[in-house]
């Protein structure tokens, strides 16, 4: 039986430990999961935003098995001026988004096809919604970010990892910054990945949620 190789894509989901204790990052947290036959290694970088990944992709090794990218926080952060811009009305608002949106689907679906041309087993992550500090009205509009990967990744048969569903407590977040995983976070994190990796058939070519009770 091959060896599973596993690889992070992505921003700061991914590359947290700066926010995190010493021992305690994602892919410290999945070198603590008892595996007997795959192993991870990190290849994502704190502020990476969509058009970043190409650049990570050049650096997955042809062993590699399975890859988890997790990425468009860092996009979303990039319009936080224009969700701040007055509006006469709704319609002007909905124009706004629209053109966000837009431009949202063609880079990360730029992103997806980059990484598919690496024949790998790839899985995706949603962008979670919930961070205790940040203001209701920007994490509604993950909403259109998160829109767009769910399409995209139905598409195209590649199972998700909801973020949205995985972190439902504040302690998920951490201390050092509010829009970071914490070490309780990144245990989720590195559960739902060692699941995905261990159970998900991706012979079959669908689209599968992954979320709590893993």
């Amino acid at each position: 039986m091959q060896k599973k190789k596993v690889v992070l894509l992505g921003d700061s989901i991914f590359d947290n430990e700066a926010y995190v204790a010493r021992g305690e990052s994602v892919i410290e947290q999945i070198g603590k999961i008892n595996k007997k036959d795959w192993h991870a290694e990190l290849l994502a970088l704190d502020g990476a935003i969509t058009r970043d990944i190409a650049r990570q992709c050049a650096q997955v090794g042809q062993d590699i098995t399975h890859i988890f990218v997790s990425c468009g926080g860092n996009d979303a952060l990039g319009y936080i001026n224009v969700f701040g811009e007055k509006c006469s009305s709704m319609i002007e608002a909905m124009h706004k988004l629209t053109e966000i949106k837009l431009q949202f689907h063609g880079f990360y679906q730029e992103m997806l096809y980059s990484i598919l041309k690496l024949n790998k087993k790839l899985s995706v992550c949603t962008i979670y919604d919930s961070s205790p500090e940040i203001e209701e009205e920007l994490l509604t509009a993950l909403t259109i970010f998160n829109d767009i990967i769910f399409k995209e990744a139905f598409k195209l048969g590649i199972p998700v990892i909801d973020l949205r569903m995985i972190f439902d407590q504040p302690a998920d977040y951490s201390s050092v910054s509010p829009i970071e995983p914490s070490e309780i976070g990144g245990k989720k994190i590195a559960k739902a990945i060692a699941y995905v990796v261990e159970n998900h058939d991706f012979n079959t070519k669908n689209s599968v949620i992954y979320s709590t009770g893993l």
